[in-house]
């Protein structure tokens, strides 16, 4: 063990910030598009404030990947594409403009099937509710909205949350495998598109199969019902 003193440690301690602000404004972008969904969130969100990367880039990048992942994992109940494009070209003008919203300004997110979104049909994984619109967002949907990110889509989920597995959705190491549930798609689907941001939900105390079955661990999970 090298001996310190107090005042290397304390030099060494205050130099740290800047260490990282540094490695942290000199993010690389890729030199091709087909590595954008390799990007971390942190990563992709700095290239975006700095306009070396635009969010209509970055979104198409995504359901590009999407398409070509999505035949075989089926990770998706809704795409928007549309609406994700639009909302992507006006977050574009907002950032070129100046008016730069936050780290998830740009950003594509899913969101499990659970959550209401506003005009865009919320199954909750159920032929009951195969065709329900909600009239408002959740909560956590409004707040990501409001901090400029880009819905793409809904996940899939075991009917009504309830179950170990998600019927249908392939683990996106091994196909003939499960993802877990309750949260499968999210999990399944985002080792391969790994900077955006996917919400799932407990409704209950338990364990997180999703995590463990697909090697994920960055599951968000902003509510509990």
């Amino acid at each position: 063990m090298i001996p310190i003193s107090r005042r290397g440690f304390l030099i060494a301690v205050g130099s740290a910030p800047a260490l990282q602000q540094r490695r942290q404004t000199t993010t690389n972008r890729p030199s091709s598009a087909a590595d954008l969904p390799n990007l971390q969130i942190s990563e992709a969100s700095l290239l975006l404030k700095s306009k070396r990367l635009s969010p209509l880039e970055l979104t198409t990048a995504v359901l590009r990947r999407i398409d070509e992942v999505e035949p075989k994992l089926h990770a998706f109940v809704t795409l928007v594409r549309e609406e994700a494009m639009r909302d992507a070209a006006a977050s574009e003008k907002e950032i070129m403009r100046g008016a730069y919203r936050g780290p998830l300004h740009g950003i594509p997110f899913g969101v499990k099937d659970t959550h209401y979104t506003k005009g865009i049909r919320t199954t909750a994984g159920s032929p009951v509710l195969a065709d329900f619109i909600p009239t408002f967002d959740a909560t956590v949907v409004a707040k990501l909205k409001a901090a400029g990110a880009i819905l793409i889509g809904k996940t899939t989920l075991p009917e009504f949350s309830f179950g170990g597995a998600t019927p249908g959705t392939n683990n996106p190491w091994d196909v003939s495998r499960t993802p877990g549930g309750s949260s499968g798609g999210p999990p399944r689907r985002w080792p391969l598109v790994r900077y955006s941001v996917r919400l799932g939900a407990t409704l209950r105390v338990q364990s997180e199969p999703p995590p463990r079955f697909a090697a994920s661990s960055d599951s968000s999970q902003p509510t509990d019902a």
